[in-house]
């Protein structure tokens, strides 16, 4: 604001007695070159400290703008199991990739292949390996889990923090941290099943040995992918003979139920079991009969239902967030809908469907 011991004028005011410039507003069109950006503007302050009555000025020889540099990759982190969302089925030198989060790279421009670095702390669910250097970077291919190597690895073994490198990658996809070695387990699961009885449906899982076990808890899903729990059970803490536990599922939902251990040592480290599906059939006429993808994106769902039923219908994305919502009354006992996908991203999305009594989930892909 100038010297604090004299006031600061704009305009043609007299401030120390003398009389001080005029700002005046001067504008140009840009070139091409600066891509033709109507929103530009630079201003400059002018500050007069001068006390013997002179008036300075300044010119402005040149302005330069530049494009913002292009972003190459788009990367997304997903908290959620690789396994639930692609496989588990491991390339050649993979035995093992871990089940609680992964990485999808998207190339936006260029072709040169690159290193991929990927990093783990004490929140992944790394059940860690007897050495660092059993790691491996573990990329997707559209069928298998395939091993990109390692040819750096920094920090330690979870808990910890650190991270690995992979090898030189000319394809992108989704990734995560795999292993050339079975990780050791907490616990050695010999089972885990889920079996319908009237309408309830019975877990059991039998351990071998256990290692600092605390506790398992058993977690449903209605569409595989978003998992809550639904009741604890005590672990044996440290044993070396066969275990037995049981949980029954007093409220499971019409159709499909996912299920899923994990199991919580003393120190809060996890790991989880492999899924378990069963099906509970009731008499229900709610249906996703066929979900048909047209050529312009917008798939048409033809949805079963009593006839005379209000339909909520739900789209959901592989990440488990709702992209759209809307109710329909059925016409009759089989419904054609348009799903409204035009301005959706590619990728794989699961169409959830529900009335009153029962819910419905069917996944398609754009």
């Amino acid at each position: 604001m100038g010297n604090p011991a004299k006031p600061f004028c704009c305009g043609p005011a007299v401030c120390d007695g003398q009389l001080q410039g005029l700002w005046t507003a001067y504008s140009v069109a840009l070139p091409a070159s600066a891509d033709n950006n109507p929103n530009v503007k630079i201003g400059f302050r002018w500050t007069n400290n001068a006390s013997g009555g002179s008036d300075p000025s300044f010119a402005v020889w040149n302005i330069t703008l530049s494009a913002p540099p292009t972003v190459d990759f788009t990367c997304e982190y997903f908290f959620a199991n690789p396994t639930t969302t692609f496989n588990n089925t491991m390339g050649v030198g993979l035995a093992q990739i871990e089940n609680c989060e992964y990485w999808v790279l998207t190339r936006n421009a260029g072709t040169a292949s690159k290193n991929v670095t990927l990093n783990w702390d004490a929140n992944s669910c790394i059940t860690a390996p007897a050495i660092i250097t059993d790691y491996r970077v573990a990329r997707w291919d559209g069928a298998v889990w395939q091993n990109e190597g390692s040819t750096a690895t920094t920090g330690a073994v979870p808990p910890a923090a650190g991270s690995i490198t992979s090898g030189s990658v000319s394809t992108f996809s989704p990734f995560t941290i795999g292993s050339i070695v079975t990780w050791s387990l907490p616990i050695e699961l010999l089972s885990f099943d889920a079996k319908t009885r009237s309408e309830v449906v019975d877990l059991s899982w039998t351990t071998a040995t256990e290692i600092n076990n605390d506790f398992f808890t058993v977690e449903r899903s209605i569409d595989g992918k978003i998992f809550t729990s639904i009741g604890k059970v005590k672990g044996a803490g440290n044993s070396s003979t066969k275990r037995n536990y049981k949980l029954t599922d007093t409220k499971p939902v019409n159709g499909i139920n996912y299920y899923r251990l994990k199991q919580t040592d003393f120190d809060g480290a996890y790991s989880y079991s492999s899924v378990v599906a069963v099906n509970m059939k009731d008499e229900s006429p709610l249906e996703i009969i066929s979900i048909v993808n047209g050529s312009d994106d917008n798939p048409t769902a033809w949805i079963q239902s009593d006839g005379s039923s209000f339909i909520k219908l739900e789209i959901i994305d592989d990440a488990g967030k709702l992209i759209r919502s809307f109710h329909f009354q059925a016409a009759g006992s089989v419904t054609q809908i348009s799903l409204g996908t035009h301005s959706f991203a590619k990728g794989i999305y699961f169409l959830k469907v529900s009335d009153e009594n029962d819910v419905r989930i069917k996944k398609f892909s754009l």
